[in-house]
């Protein structure tokens, strides 16, 4: 049977920049739109999209993911940076999109690199894995891969971070630091962005095609597969 065809429900005005990802999360779109920045907009009615929220990102908004109230964006020469978007729904906050957010103790959101152009979680559900099992409620170990957020650069190829920090409850470590930078031969040189589907990370780059990365082991990545132009175009 014939499927009906896409058509345009609503629209907004047009972007600074060229739109590079867009994630949804319940009525609310978060748009990468480059050197524009990072756009909210509120899609409670999906004909009359509005704008809430704005980033001017120094670097260049190429990907974002989000982990319950903390959004993460790939900022191109800005590296990966981590901001708070807990009062995004609050129209009396002077600041909807907060870096800076969490403790006087001091707090470092950004991982540089070179040309950060990706980013992707394995799940958008905050998890704090240093949180005790209780062997009552006969709870199972949560893998390791849930701990960090899995960035592409363009340079560097895949660069894993440890963001458990933003769910442990800690306000002492709100320090974000590479846990591993993986590369093998400049496998992922051209790096544009990243899937994660269980224990597997899919990279795509305009180098080399689409690799296939085992990251069972998150600070310690397999490169398993890669396919290349002409199959990958």
């Amino acid at each position: 049977s014939s499927r009906p065809a896409p058509r345009e429900v609503g629209s907004t005005p047009p972007f600074g920049d060229a739109v590079l990802d867009v994630v949804v999360s319940g009525s609310r779109a978060y748009v990468a739109a480059g050197t524009d920045g990072v756009h909210i907009l509120d899609v409670a009615d999906p004909a009359s999209p509005r704008r809430i929220g704005r980033w001017d990102s120094p670097g260049s908004a190429e990907g974002i993911a989000i982990d319950g109230t903390s959004l993460f964006v790939a900022d191109g020469p800005g590296g990966f940076r981590v901001f708070d978007i807990a009062a995004v729904g609050n129209k009396s906050a002077a600041q909807r999109i907060i870096s800076a957010p969490f403790s006087g103790l001091g707090n470092r959101l950004r991982v540089p690199s070179p040309d950060a152009t990706g980013v992707a979680l394995a799940a958008n559900n905050p998890m704090d894995l240093d949180r005790k099992a209780r062997p009552e409620n006969q709870e199972q170990p949560i893998a390791p891969i849930f701990r960090y957020a899995f960035v592409t650069d363009s340079v560097e190829g895949l660069i894993v971070v440890d963001v458990n920090t933003f769910t442990d409850g800690d306000p002492t470590n709100n320090f974000i630091t590479r846990a591993a930078t993986f590369n093998p031969d400049g496998a992922l040189t051209g790096a544009q962005n990243i899937t994660i589907a269980g224990n597997y990370a899919y990279v795509v780059s305009t180098r080399t095609g689409l690799s296939v990365i085992d990251v069972s082991q998150p600070t310690s990545p397999r490169l398993l597969a890669a396919v290349g132009p002409p199959a990958v175009v």
